[in-house]
Formats: C-alpha cells, sequence, structure tokens
C-alpha cells in the first residue's frame, strides 16, 4: 500500500501501491507508511494513536484544518474538559473501528475520522437535546457541512469512508449516550 495525497474536506488517505491515482510522488512518502494506520495488523496498532495527526500532502492538512478547527471550538464550548474527553476517545474509538473493520492492505491516515466524529456528535446532541442554542448550532452545520454527509459512502478508492463513517457513528452514538442525565464528563 502507499500513501495517497487528495483534495477535499476530511480526506483520509488508502490505497494500493497499484492503485491507478498513485503518483510518483506518492510512492516516496512511504516511511510515514510504519505510523498509518493498518487494518488488522497488530504491527500497526500505534497508527490507532499515531496515523490522526499525519497527513499525505499540505493540501491534506489543510483541508482537515478549517473542519477541525469549527467542530472542535463547537465542542469546546460545552467545557474543556468535555473536549479533551470526547477529542481522546473519538480518536481512540474511530481509530480502533478502522482497524477492526476497513478494508484490507490499505494505510489510514488524517483526522478526518475524529473530524467525523465531532460532527456526527454535535448533529446528534444539537437535534436531541432541544435547546435552543445547540439546535441553531446543529442546523447551521448542517446548512455548511451537509455535504459531509457522502463522506460516508465509498466514492474514490482513494478516500477512507470507512474512517468516515466509523467517525459519525461513534460521534453519534457518543452525542445520544451524553444526553443522559446520569452521563456528566463535565464534573
Amino acid at each position: 500500500p502507499v500513501i495517497l495525497s487528495g483534495s477535499g474536506s476530511g480526506q483520509e488517505i488508502a490505497a494500493g501501491r497499484d492503485h491507478p491515482c498513485a503518483s510518483s510522488q506518492a510512492r516516496h512518502e512511504e516511511p510515514a507508511q510504519g505510523f498509518a494506520l493498518v487494518p488488522r495488523s497488530t504491527a500497526h496498532l500505534p497508527g490507532i494513536l499515531i496515523s490522526p495527526f499525519l497527513h499525505a500532502s499540505w493540501g491534506h492538512l489543510l483541508s482537515n484544518i478549517f473542519p477541525f478547527l469549527i467542530f472542535a471550538t463547537l465542542v469546546g464550548s460545552q467545557g474543556t474538559r468535555r473536549f479533551l474527553l470526547l477529542f481522546i476517545f473519538f480518536v481512540i474509538s474511530s481509530g480502533l473501528l478502522v482497524w477492526l473493520f476497513a478494508r484490507g492492505h490499505s494505510l489510514h491516515i488524517g483526522m478526518s475520522g475524529v473530524i467525523y466524529a465531532l460532527w456526527g456528535y454535535l448533529l446528534v446532541y444539537g437535534f436531541v437535546r432541544r435547546q435552543l442554542l445547540p439546535f441553531i448550532i446543529s442546523l447551521i452545520m448542517l446548512l455548511l457541512y451537509g455535504g459531509l454527509v457522502f463522506g460516508i459512502f465509498p466514492t474514490k478508492m482513494s478516500i477512507s469512508f470507512e474512517s468516515h463513517l466509523m467517525g459519525a457513528f461513534i460521534g453519534a452514538i457518543t452525542g445520544i449516550i451524553l444526553l443522559s442525565d446520569s452521563f456528566d464528563i463535565n464534573h
């Protein structure tokens, strides 16, 4: 497998060496392979924690920075402790789900699994909570980032839809769990 760079919001990169989009530039980025998340490879278990911080190119990094900053700020407005706990949980849980269920023989890098987890969390938490501010924020997010919905489908071989799907899933489930009055991570 090789790391492919791409463009677009929230991309994870997953492709094989013989993938038609593999460029000679991508083939020279192989040192990152040791830190990437490779499904069901015990040698790449550290990739669960490391891969969100790796990106295939400056374009890939920039496409992840803006959605991350927006969603992180929105979650952070609920409390710094909540954001930090959710961030750590989303890195581990989305990475673990990708490690367990993603296509084999592929490399996954980038922050989009966490971005989709933050997005899924904010959407569910805001809609179900029925409080005006979270509801308005969720509505604005749906309008501005509604295109993220299409990222959970396998549209391009070089984009890890599994990271998007698993992130959105774990974020939505977390949003539902945190709605419980008996579960408070702020204290």
